[in-house]
């Protein structure tokens, strides 16, 4: 809540254009200044090869320490809610295109995407990894290829739902791109079904028994097999094994070629041809593209604010060691828990400006305790390289600014500085007008 308000005086001149309005600007304009590029492009070697000469001995370790401690004072704070690994890992599975469409194309991703998709699988999904190597000592199976007439296709379901049958194919079909596509082919066939069969992937078994036409059905009872092409009459074969009649019997009817790949030849040749280095590369350059910022308006007034982020437990608050941080009704003031003071300085990098008030801020100001630079939004078409440009301008890791923070403190516009008044007990809001003699 919004304790009191008052004016904060600030000297505002017009200045020629310096580095900072270049550094913005040429960044807008997708770094149209080629000496800007070769210093963006070399931004990398420089800062392992050469410190900047205002960063001490020791700077990266310091950095380190600085930034656990901001990390335990923003959590402390409630200003880190939905920042935590566990937000953060459910935010960027969005932006896992690479993991998931390798994962739905290899042989763990096809048993998920089965027991997801697929209506016509029952229990045991792991079945329909082509690698699995069950072996149950009784069986019934038809063996079945989309070089069969849907009508075929369906009475083999039939037949299978009814003698408790397994349907066996070697492959996706030829004119699907994916498992899922083939698993559709199979639903929309066995849509007037019922009760579903139990329909999976076993190209081991056609090579086991040398199956190149189908309908071929089987039926196994300990060590002895017996197989039929051109039928699915399951207890005509079951007769025959009683009788010891073993073996392939031969055809007892039309018959049609087995037209799927091995899905196990499928998946190594996908593997095989697979850029996995480019499709890594299109996921970072798209990384910042699929950001959502919280841009602000630049500031018309100087202002500031206090705002008292004391909060009541409406519950016991346990952490996972089982340690009650707080009690039901306990009035929390994160502030007493600060080591030192923490100071937000947060901007918009595209205003050539803000750009420079914030530098000067974090490299003149003279704030007690930690300082944390925050950006509102980044050019997104140069995004790493605008990025890697201004921590290395700012000689320190920049973060970009969460909503939570513009709601919790009542954030407006930019740019902003963030601190905590310590004999208050809250947290100061100033905020700048920057604009010069241009308002």
């Amino acid at each position: 809540m919004a304790v009191g308000s008052n004016n904060v005086s600030n000297e505002n001149n017009e200045k020629p254009k310096s580095f900072f309005e270049n550094l913005a600007t040429k960044t807008k304009e997708a770094v149209e200044d080629e000496r800007y590029k070769e210093s963006i492009k070399n931004i990398s070697s420089t800062s392992k090869n050469k410190a900047n000469n205002r960063v001490e001995t020791g700077f990266i370790e310091q950095q380190e320490e600085k930034l656990k401690q901001y990390k335990e004072q923003l959590q402390k704070a409630g200003m880190l809610d939905g920042f935590d690994e566990a937000s953060i890992s459910i935010q960027t599975k969005k932006h896992e295109d690479a993991a998931k469409l390798i994962a739905s194309q290899s042989q763990t991703g096809m048993q998920n995407a089965l027991a997801k998709e697929l209506g016509l699988v029952p229990d045991d999904v792991k079945q329909f990894n082509p690698t699995e190597l069950d072996n149950p000592l009784r069986q019934k199976a038809i063996f079945i290829s989309f070089s069969m007439a849907d009508s075929g296709i369906e009475a083999a379901m039939r037949t299978a739902t009814k003698d408790s049958a397994t349907l066996f194919l070697k492959g996706m079909h030829p004119n699907d791109s994916g498992i899922q596509d083939t698993i559709k082919r199979l639903q929309i066939i066995g849509r007037k079904l019922d009760v579903k069969p139990d329909v999976r992937f076993k190209p081991r078994l056609f090579d086991e028994y040398n199956i190149t036409a189908v309908p071929t059905s089987l039926v196994k009872d300990g060590d002895k097999v017996a197989y039929a092409s051109g039928l699915t009459n399951l207890s005509w074969l079951s007769s025959k094994v009683k009788k010891d009649e073993t073996g392939f019997l031969g055809f007892y009817g039309d018959t049609m070629a087995v037209i799927e790949k091995d899905i196990r030849i499928e998946i190594k040749e996908r593997f095989a041809n697979y850029d996995f280095k480019n499709k890594r590369k299109k996921v970072v350059d798209n990384f910042w593209k699929k950001q959502t910022f919280n841009a602000l308006p630049p500031a018309q007034k100087n202002d500031s604010w206090f705002i008292d982020i004391t909060v009541k437990a409406k519950a016991d608050i346990i952490n996972p060691r089982g340690d009650k941080l707080a009690t039901a009704g306990q009035v929390i003031s994160p502030m007493s828990n600060m080591a030192t003071p923490l100071t937000l300085v947060v901007f918009d990098p595209l205003d050539g400006r803000q750009v420079e008030w914030a530098s000067n801020h974090v490299h003149n100001s003279d704030y007690n305790g930690d300082i944390m630079v925050m950006f509102s939004r980044i050019d997104v078409a140069d995004g790493w390289d605008h990025l890697a440009a201004l921590r290395e301008h700012f000689g320190r890791e920049l973060y970009k600014l969460p909503k939570e923070l513009i709601h919790r403190f009542n954030i407006e516009s930019l740019p902003v500085v963030i601190s905590s008044d310590m004999d208050k007990q809250l947290m100061r809001v100033e905020q700048f007008d920057v604009r010069g003699e241009e308002k």
